[in-house]
């Protein structure tokens, strides 16, 4: 990589965690967990907007408030001081995804990131920090928890420090990843292409999303859909049983391709469409 191009990967790194790349290698050779706690607080920023915290309708939140916030999710990393041996908090996110990187089989990595999922759910559901959903009454969901682990674990493998996370090993965590849903994901994976989409056709899957009612479909509606940040770990599990069915016919035109690889693309190409449809 010469000067230029690692001016440019400093430049846009930073922008995305706070530090520049060189920043986070040498964070990385002295403290990995460090560095899987920057993923971490930039994955939560990526669904921080479905939660619903104590405060004043149309006020921000005080610095008593913001702290109480931080404090919160370093006990659920398990980094802050006392939160380890004897803490209200036994999530230890942390030292859980380093035990994600540790499988070599799928049904162990699914058993793991199920436990992780529904740790967090149910620690951040005796928070005192959020209100309660008004449809279901969960302060916290499921479908925000996999995108809390599922995002760190993406950005992990894009940093690429983590040889368990690269193509080249052998077995590779990379090919269990799950893949982070969100809308986007939802409508590409779930939705009928029309003549005007023909660009993302590849990446429809035909997959069965959850309903707000009835059973599920693979027509995505924003008004019968549910959103993924109140899935509970059923809507999740059949959704990506679904997705593993749908990414079938994909995978066999991209040999040695993991569900990973098929959501940056397809991401991607729900993004542009969007960006179409609102110029």
């Amino acid at each position: 990589m010469d000067c230029q191009e690692r001016e440019l990967l400093n430049f846009l790194v930073y922008g995305y965690f706070g530090y520049t790349y060189d920043e986070l290698e040498n964070m990385y050779s002295a403290n990995a967990d460090e560095v899987i706690r920057c993923c971490a607080e930039r994955a939560y920023l990526d669904f921080n907007r479905t939660l619903t915290y104590l405060k004043k309708d149309g006020q921000e939140m005080s610095s008593h408030e913001r702290e109480n916030v931080r404090s919160f999710r370093e006990k659920v990393y398990g980094i802050e001081k006392g939160a380890g041996s004897g803490s209200d908090c036994d999530v230890k996110m942390i030292e859980r995804i380093k035990g994600l990187l540790a499988t070599d089989n799928q049904e162990t990595f699914d058993k793991l990131h199920r436990e992780l999922c529904t740790q967090i759910r149910d620690y951040a559901n005796q928070s005192d920090l959020l209100l309660p959903d008004k449809y279901t009454g969960s302060k916290f969901h499921y479908g925000q928890a996999q995108k809390w682990v599922n995002m760190t674990l993406k950005y992990m493998m894009l940093l690429g420090f983590w040889k368990e996370l690269r193509t080249d090993s052998s077995p590779s965590v990379r090919q269990f990843l799950h893949v982070p849903v969100d809308s986007y994901i939802l409508k590409i994976a779930a939705s009928r292409p029309g003549t005007k989409t023909a660009a993302i056709r590849e990446y429809w899957l035909n997959v069965n999303a959850p309903r707000k009612d009835g059973e599920p479909d693979n027509v995505y509606s924003a008004d019968h859909t549910l959103p993924w940040s109140r899935w509970n770990a059923e809507h999740y599990e059949s959704f990506l049983s679904s997705l593993d069915s749908g990414l079938n016919p994909w995978c066999k035109s991209h040999p040695n391709a993991a569900r990973i690889d098929w959501e940056g693309p397809a991401w991607i190409a729900q993004a542009k469409l969007e960006r179409e449809r609102k110029t």
